[in-house]
């Protein structure tokens, strides 16, 4: 075998695996062996490689892809003037792998030359020989200290003293290189260790230490894993693995920001707000609900006695629970009721359960909103009684309004009675019988007329039945008919024998067919036409739908087809009417479940009153009032 490697051998070799062999050629003690006598001493006992192959076998491990990648680096941090052991593979002449341990130092020669040394440790691994299983231990470590040298989290090993022994790549990139430096000047800035380090703990627990910590310098979060350490030559030390956790502590200081906004938002709401579990305990309680119900409406306490068991009905108790409904329906509900306070009270409450859902639809907790009602129940519950004044008001009115139709009637066949008894003494008594039935049927109409007033006002149920839109309106041509005629108003009923009945009251639709028919005359009274005329007609829109107009040929509407419906509004002379007709005309349909509107007829003059009511069952008798 050759006795030195020459400029000659190494001229086509890679550049890091040349740098190798060069070290090799300067090992302390073995100045008077070459690179390859040296290496060939401690490798081809391991190898067992024929002595004529080591050179090429050696370049052709040095140059293959892992050990190649390994030289590299440790070359590139030698630049750097940093030294660590590293591992290098070969392959014996089995083909199995055998581990080196390389240990690169700097030395320095006389004449101030720097030249950088690696020996080779090639353990011994018979068993029970520990003298010569160092090696072993010392590839270990090497090979430890490479993996936590590549680590994506800070790691460094400190001595008892503080001082740093090792420090990997992600430790240096943060605090710069550390090694025999204090670890309380590197990591802190400090001039004298810790009062409290929890890494230190380790020498006398013996145990692995888990610590948090803010680094000031760098604005970063760390979660520090230490570990008692011990060195080849025995010495204790702690191995310090610092994992950047500051994204999550920024998230979770986020976290706890909004958390506490919404706490506040929560405390300072007029209402009361609670989250209950599936067994009705109060998980988070706000303060408006122990201001209510005293310091017993806490967290942990069912909501049953937080509002003193009065929130279930009455006669229904616990089965009308508004919080189960919500639980099990999976949807909100409300409800209010009367509550007693802590300071003995009663008030009125709305109560809200909202249900919280999770991904698979199932309802893990219910939100509980709680309003203070009471001033707001008080004032509709005036404002109630006032409406009813007024509502009072207007069936004077409307009283006054509606039986003048009917008691004119009465009048005149009273007074023609009274003519005919004068004119004939010996007036049949049949005849006397029929005037005397007219006045009777309009004075039921006057009872009718008061009784349906009174219950419309006072929202009472009024019966609803089948009733024929031709007899009502019939009945109402013969009330207005000859005051009708009397002011040239002429009436056409197109309405169809075959017309269904519709869902109404008789007295009632007659009433709105004297109301449509006197505000058409009135309004007709107003223009100077020679043809006055008013239509009354009736179609089936759909099989449960009837659809009625009356039409004229007066002035229209005139954009009031809103106002027209409002009551006492009125265009008529302070004498002529209270502008209460159309207003009880649309409570009455609408009462029925109908609906009414008013529009002008477009290219010809006048308006059309459009109703739509529902038809009738086929099975209903028809109501003849």
């Amino acid at each position: 075998m050759s006795a030195a490697l020459t400029p000659q051998d190494t001229r086509f070799l890679p550049p890091e695996v040349a740098g190798f062999l060069a070290q090799l050629a300067d090992v302390p003690g073995k100045a008077d062996l070459s690179a390859a006598s040296y290496a060939a001493s401690v490798i081809l006992p391991r190898t067992r490689w024929p002595v004529e192959e080591f050179l090429s076998r050696l370049v052709a491990d040095l140059t293959a892809p892992q050990n190649r990648l390994v030289l590299e680096r440790e070359l590139r941090k030698q630049l750097k003037s940093l030294f660590a052991p590293f591992t290098l593979t070969f392959t014996d002449s089995e083909g199995k792998n055998v581990d080196f341990l390389v240990l690169p130092r700097p030395a320095h020669l006389p004449g101030g030359r720097r030249i950088v040394t690696a020996a080779l440790a090639a353990p011994d691994l018979s068993p029970g020989n520990r003298a010569d299983s160092q090696p072993d231990i010392r590839a270990e470590r090497a090979r430890l200290l490479n993996v936590l040298e590549v680590l994506p989290a800070y790691v460094v090993l400190i001595d008892q003293n503080h001082t740093i022994q090792f420090d990997n790549q992600v430790f240096r990139q943060l605090y710069g290189p550390g090694r025999d430096k204090p670890c309380y000047q590197t990591l802190k800035g400090l001039s004298a260790p810790c009062d409290n380090c929890p890494p230190f703990s380790v020498f006398s627990s013996k145990n692995i230490c888990v610590s948090e910590w803010a680094c000031a310098r760098t604005n970063n979060a760390f979660r520090v894993h230490s570990y008692p350490f011990e060195d080849l030559g025995g010495n204790k030390m702690v191995l310090k693995v610092g994992i950047n956790i500051t994204a999550g502590v920024r998230a979770q200081h986020a976290l706890d920001l909004s958390e506490q906004r919404y706490r506040n938002i929560a405390d300072n709401l007029t209402i009361g707000v609670a989250m209950l579990d599936p067994q009705l305990v109060a998980v988070t309680v706000n303060p408006r609900l122990t201001e209510w119900f005293g310091p017993d409406a806490d967290r942990g306490t069912p909501i049953c006695d937080i509002l003193h068991r009065q929130c279930a009905d009455a006669e229904q108790g616990c089965d009308a629970c508004i919080f189960r409904k919500t639980f099990t329906h999976k949807r909100t509900h409300e409800q209010e009721f009367s509550l007693l306070t802590h300071n003995g009270e009663t008030r009125r409450f709305r109560l809200v359960a909202c249900p919280l859902l999770t991904r698979k639809r199932d309802v893990r907790a219910v939100i509980m909103m709680l309003e203070d009602i009471t001033e707001r129940h008080n004032l509709a519950l005036r404002s109630q009684h006032l409406r009813r004044l007024e509502a009072m008001g207007s069936l004077a009115g409307g009283i006054a309004h509606e039986i003048n139709q009917p008691l004119s009637a009465l009048h005149l066949y009273t007074s023609g009675l009274q003519l005919l008894m004068e004119q004939q003494a010996d007036l049949p008594q049949t005849r006397i019988m029929e005037r005397l039935s007219l006045i009777l049927s309009q004075a039921g109409k006057i009872r009718d007329i008061i009784s349906h007033m009174r219950a419309l006002v006072m929202q009472e149920e009024i019966p609803v039945g089948a009733v024929s839109v031709r007899g009502a309106a019939e009945g109402a041509l013969s009330l207005v008919g000859a005051q009708l005629g009397a002011h040239n108003v002429s009436v056409t009923l197109d309405i169809p024998e075959s017309m269904p009945l519709v869902r109404a009251t008789r007295v009632q639709l007659e009433q709105v067919f004297v109301n449509l028919l006197n505000n058409a005359m009135h309004a007709l009274d107003s223009v100077d036409t020679p043809e006055k005329a008013v239509i009354i007609a009736a179609r089936r829109l759909e099989p449960d739908c009837v659809l009625l107009q009356v039409s004229d040929n007066g002035p229209g509407v005139q954009g009031m087809e809103e106002q027209v419906f409002t009551p006492f509004f009125t265009t008529k002379e302070a004498h002529q009417g209270m502008g209460l007709g159309l207003s009880i005309v649309h409570a009455f349909i609408t009462a029925w479940g109908g609906e009414i509107t008013a529009r002008n007829n477009g290219a010809s003059p006048g308006a059309t009153f459009t109703l739509k009511l529902h038809a009738a069952d086929a099975t209903e008798q028809e109501d003849l009032g």
